[in-house]
């Protein structure tokens, strides 16, 4: 069932097929097809974790962390 939606969504987007990690795919097949309609989807552990610190953190120091370790 996974192999359709990843040969779906890589003919799509004319990727490769390695390039777009496996729970990535799932939950844009799952947006495009279903009836949610949110704009903004969080997928993945790093992307929940960055919303959590965004929370805390102010934009300015959150900004400047994700600079230093992605940026350098």
């Amino acid at each position: 069932m996974i192999t359709d939606k990843v040969s779906k969504v890589n003919a799509a987007t004319k990727a490769e097929p390695q390039v777009i990690p496996q729970p990535i795919i799932a939950e844009i097949y799952a947006l495009s097809t279903g009836k949610n309609t949110a704009f903004r989807t969080m997928v993945g552990k790093d992307a929940k974790m960055v919303a959590i610190v965004r929370k805390i953190l102010p934009i300015k120091m959150l900004l400047n962390l994700l600079g230093k370790k992605f940026i350098n």
